[in-house]
């Protein structure tokens, strides 16, 4: 999940700085709470009403100072709040730490427990590191790629313990993708409206469908599953990264992390970074018409600034990354649930820069290769 932070911003108040949250403040059993959270963690100087709340989707995130130091009270959302996924993740985060990736710690109670459980959630603790993503600082964009290769050295010698594993499932790139465009296409065959347009979107679906089938049969003689498995993040991009001046101090939102060849990780930011080109932290921003190519002078920076700092790429996953980037791009198709406008202009985008990728893997991979 996208970790919204930009809705806090440091202000002045005659007691100190104090978060100014775009949202509404808290309500009375998100006050509760953090009175609750402040005892057992033994805070002292937290006081509800200056601090910020802000709603990820199915869960909260609230913004606070203790002592001092600005932190971020996060719940954890459904999919992996068992405690299998947190002891994972937890475990994740401090290794990348410990290995030199830029992680904000995570607080421990008084009992020694890093989770909080209030009724049917569960909470933790991390330093509120930095601030968000600046789209005037472009450099902001290349720090995540160096970001990201310190986090893939980092983590090569992660071991995963046995009780961690039921929190691993079943996802992966090419699983997300199909599941998303499963839920679009069955969603616009099934809607009443959009008649006019409803049988060539449907068409356009079925194409994106073949050529993702294509990239990922293409995959597959390539060797992406005899890959090395490492934990990737599972949803890196800029928003996901925390910022001092062009500086990337904070990888956040760990949430999606599982074992996957690293190539995800780089296609997923390539895709999410230079295609979308985000500026703003929300799906409805994702502005289809100004969405770009992945050509090789737009990836070759970023990837330059990747790679001076991660493991070096095998032949194979110099090859592979071209076809990994357009499976990827299904994945998008989840911005268009509840937008049929949107999917009408998207899809052709999504489309667009897919065909793009596979008819031109070898351009693309020299690209990798040089970079």
């Amino acid at each position: 999940m996208v970790l919204l932070l930009e809705a806090y911003q440091l202000k002045n108040h005659k007691d100190g700085p104090i978060f100014q949250p775009d949202e509404s403040c808290l309500i009375d059993s998100e006050k509760q709470l953090l009175i609750a959270v402040a005892e057992a963690y033994n805070i002292s100087g937290v006081d509800p009403d200056l601090a910020g709340r802000n709603n990820c989707g199915d869960h909260i995130q609230i913004a606070f100072f203790a002592n001092g130091q600005r932190c971020l009270l996060r719940q954890w959302p459904y999919y992996c709040c068992s405690d299998a996924a947190i002891k994972f993740s937890l475990a994740l985060q401090e290794h990348a730490r410990d290995n030199g990736a830029s992680i904000p710690a995570t607080l421990d109670a008084a009992n020694g427990c890093r989770i909080f459980d209030w009724g049917d959630s569960r909470f933790s603790i991390q330093h509120f590191v930095g601030d968000s993503y600046d789209p005037t600082r472009p450099a902001q964009l290349l720090s995540c790629a160096t970001a990201l290769g310190h986090y893939h050295r980092a983590v090569a010698d992660f071991e995963l313990a046995g009780d961690m594993r039921p929190a691993l499932g079943e996802w992966n790139a090419v699983r997300i993708s199909r599941h998303n465009l499963r839920i679009l296409t069955t969603a616009v065959a099934e809607s009443e409206a959009m008649c006019k347009d409803k049988k060539r979107l449907l068409h356009v679906l079925s194409i994106i469908e073949k050529m993702l089938e294509d990239a990922v049969q293409s995959m597959e003689s390539l060797g992406w599953s005899n890959l090395p498995l490492v934990p990737v993040h599972g949803d890196y991009h800029q928003f996901n990264c925390r910022f001092e001046q062009d500086r990337v101090v904070g990888i956040v939102d760990f949430d999606n992390a599982r074992f996957e060849p690293r190539l995800y990780d780089v296609a997923h930011a390539l895709v999410e970074i230079l295609g979308l080109e985000w500026r703003h932290e929300c799906d409805e921003d994702r502005l289809w018409q100004t969405a770009r190519v992945l050509e090789p002078a737009r990836i070759a920076p970023w990837l330059s600034a990747y790679k001076c700092c991660a493991p070096v790429l095998s032949e194979s996953e110099i090859e592979l990354l071209p076809l990994v980037c357009a499976a990827v791009w299904p994945e998008m198709l989840n911005a268009f649930y509840s937008g049929y406008e949107a999917a009408i202009a998207g899809c052709d985008v999504v489309a667009e820069f897919m065909r793009y990728l596979l008819d031109n893997t070898d351009i693309l991979s020299e690209c990798v290769r040089e970079a």
